[in-house]
C-alpha cells in the first residue's frame, strides 16, 4: 500500500511501465521488436503488442517508423 501511495501505482503496473520504457529505449537503440519484447522479459509476443499499444498508443512497428 505505501508503494501505491508513494508513487500512484501498484508494484505490478510500475514494473510493467518499467519493463515497457526500457524495451521502447532498446527500439529507439536499434534493437529488433522481437529482441525488445523476450529481453525485457515477455515471455510471448501477443502480450507484448498489447502492453505496448495500451502504454505508448501505437504498436512497436508503428513507433519505429516514426
Amino acid at each position: 500500500r505505501q508503494f501505491k501511495q508513494f508513487t500512484g501505482l501498484s508494484l505490478y503496473q510500475y514494473i510493467m511501465k518499467k519493463r515497457l520504457t526500457v524495451s521502447r529505449n532498446m527500439l529507439r537503440n536499434g534493437s529488433s521488436v522481437l529482441d525488445a519484447c523476450f529481453q525485457c522479459g515477455f515471455g510471448d509476443y501477443s502480450n507484448y503488442l498489447k502492453a505496448f499499444k495500451r502504454e505508448f498508443g501505437k504498436t512497436p512497428s508503428k513507433y519505429l517508423k516514426v
